[in-house]
């Protein structure tokens, strides 16, 4: 009898494997993961990168952000170790769903305006507008900060513009543009 259960878990198992597989295997899919060598990842448990590889890539990637939420929130953590260890917590989950918006959503703000790490923020925010282009709400973030620190005045309204010839614009949008 625990021969037949093994032998009934082995099977299992190899089937959850292949169906893992077959699922990434879809190229098709606009949504489709990009292949990502193991090197990538600095902070990922083993966990997360086990559900990964059987091709449950956003399933490992919201636990990922659990941690990161989790790290984020707690108040033993110094500032130094905070700003050390956030941007390459936050890049891992990008790169395990690079399609996974509130990692920019929550990442952006943090890295600019807590951390203040302005290159990094550059970097992570292009990342998201790249692998998201129709988010909007990141190109509001951008403009954003083009205009908090870069003085960057006409990208920021050309950027704001492009944003109001959407229809899910914020309303609040046209008040803005319009006292511009």
């Amino acid at each position: 009898m625990e021969k037949l259960k093994g032998a009934v878990f082995a099977i299992l198992a190899a089937l959850l494997a292949v169906t893992g597989m077959f699922l990434d295997a879809d190229k098709r899919s606009e949504y489709a993961a990009r292949p990502v060598q193991l090197k990538t990842f600095t902070h990922t448990s083993t966990t997360s990168m086990l559900g990964a590889a059987m091709g449950f890539r956003s399933l490992a990637a919201d636990f990922m952000w659990i941690n990161v939420i989790q790290y984020l929130g707690d108040r033993e953590v110094p500032h130094s170790e905070l700003k050390k260890h956030f941007y390459p917590m936050v890049q891992d989950v990008a790169a395990m769903d690079e399609h996974f918006t509130a990692v920019y959503i929550v990442g952006v703000p943090v890295l600019k305006w807590e951390l203040l790490m302005q290159e990094e923020t550059m970097a992570f925010i292009g990342r998201g507008m790249k692998n998201n282009p129709e988010y909007v709400q990141l190109k509001l973030y951008f403009a954003a900060l083009m205009y908090a620190k870069l003085n960057r005045f006409k990208s920021m309204v050309t950027m704001l513009e492009d944003v109001m010839g959407r229809e899910d614009h914020p309303p609040m949008l046209e008040r803005i543009l319009a006292n511009i």
